[in-house]
């Protein structure tokens, strides 16, 4: 689905001045402290680093299986590798669609705030389905304005189960430049559909298999 339908929809893209969103806490804009240290898991690393140009990366294990452990290590290597890294942990208040759009702009912010300038002015100015699509499009355009190598983290993934913010994710997924590349942590099997990106090569998923010493 390409970004030119939904503008010929005759969505007017200017806005006004509206007040800033609301504030995250900066704890969850950066991985948390006191994660356990594990062993070194060369191969399990070595392999993540292959799909760092990938659209996608979902990580999947139940609670212990050093999910955050594994994206903190792919973290440091990133940055290493010059690729700039956004970083949100997710909590359960954050299945309600504003709370959600403003951890994500406070994260893309950290990284550059002109990511999300134009994305942060139509925050809150609907739920419907096009005003949420609008709004990922309109996100996906700041993004793709900066050419620099952007990896999104997104931990605990499982407590997203709200509809229109599982589109607003696979919209984020399908509409994403080529700079633009997404690591997903879940407890549970990710509720938007990798199938597309999959068969495109795109995705890399990881269980709890993969997590084993």
């Amino acid at each position: 689905k390409a970004l030119e339908p939904v503008a010929a929809q005759g969505i007017d893209v200017r806005v006004s001045p509206r007040p800033a969103i609301g504030p995250v806490t900066g704890t969850r804009l950066v991985p948390p402290r006191g994660t356990r240290q594990l062993m070194p898991r060369e191969a399990l690393l070595t392999r993540l680093l292959e799909a760092r140009r990938q659209r996608c990366v979902v990580i999947q294990g139940p609670a212990g299986s050093a999910k955050t452990s594994t994206m903190i290590a792919l973290r440091q290597a990133m940055l290493t590798l010059d690729f700039d890294v956004a970083w949100l942990s997710l909590v359960p208040e954050d299945d309600d669609l504003t709370s959600f759009f403003n951890g994500l702009l406070a994260s893309l912010a950290s990284v550059d705030p002109a990511i999300v300038r134009e994305a942060e002015l139509l925050a809150g100015r609907g739920s419907d389905e096009t005003a949420v699509e609008h709004w990922v499009i309109t996100l996906v355009r700041g993004i793709g304005r900066r050419k620099r190598e952007l990896v999104l983290m997104l931990d605990d993934v499982h407590y997203l189960g709200n509809a229109r913010i599982l589109e607003a994710l696979r919209w984020l997924l399908d509409y994403a430049p080529p700079q633009l590349h997404v690591v997903l942590a879940s407890r549970r099997a990710l509720p938007v559909s990798l199938a597309r990106l999959r068969s495109q090569g795109l995705a890399t998923e990881l269980d709890r298999r993969d997590l084993r010493f």
